[in-house]
């Protein structure tokens, strides 16, 4: 898509084109939206086979703290608490996967 992207910039110069990727299989989640004017969403986390997206880290903290029951203040807290659950876990459907966008400007593609 990002050579469709360019083809149309190159025709249309003060066009622009905002967009957010998400590939599950392939671990893509991407956007050029640096501002989160259209896309706010930079996380995702998925559990119990449903998705769950958020525009700050204290967010997730806080939906995490609710799966886990432990309240969590930082990324790296929340980070920790996830792999103590996700290894304490045999099920796949009741692990917990976090997701964080990577934001990135046109000129890096």
């Amino acid at each position: 898509m990002t050579e469709v992207f360019t083809f149309i910039k190159s025709i249309y110069p003060s066009l622009e084109i905002y967009w957010q990727a998400e590939e599950d299989g392939n671990g893509v989640f991407i956007t050029n939206d640096v501002e989160g004017r259209y896309f706010r969403d930079r996380y995702r986390i998925e559990f119990d086979c449903d998705y769950e997206y958020f525009t700050t880290i204290e967010g997730v903290c806080d939906y995490v703290s609710g799966i886990i029951g432990k309240e969590l203040q930082s990324k790296a807290a929340m980070e920790a608490a996830i792999n103590d659950w996700n290894e304490a876990t045999e099920d796949d459907d009741r692990m917990i996967y976090f997701v964080e966008y990577e934001v990135i400007a046109d000129e890096h593609l």
